[in-house]
């Protein structure tokens, strides 16, 4: 069985448009397919960190209200200090002034 030349040349040409138009059809589908994929991944990573600033924001205002609070509670023991300071004070004074006038 021999085949001419001209349907030989004709199968090898038809074959090889083909793999050509496959590679071509195919390697812009796996673009297609690889920017979906990229394009998700950027959607979830904006997601969590959307998420993990919204958690944050959250934690900030509580620590806010806890320093405020620690800000009262250090203003109230200043207060109280300065006054047991000057009570001592003036107990000393007391003392030493009764001891000098006897």
């Amino acid at each position: 069985m021999s085949f001419p030349i001209d349907k030989t040349v004709t199968i090898a040409v038809i074959g090889l448009l083909t793999s050509v138009c496959s590679y071509l059809f195919g390697h812009r589908q796996q673009k297609v397919n690889c920017k979906s994929i990229e394009l998700k991944n950027v959607y979830d990573a904006i997601k969590i960190w959307r998420e993990t600033a919204e958690q944050q924001a959250i934690e900030i205002i509580d620590l806010k209200f806890c320093i405020d609070e620690l800000r009262e509670q250090i203003r109230i023991i200043k207060e109280k200090n300065a006054m047991s300071c000057c009570e001592c004070f003036y107990k000393k004074w007391y003392v030493d002034r009764q001891v000098t006038n006897n």
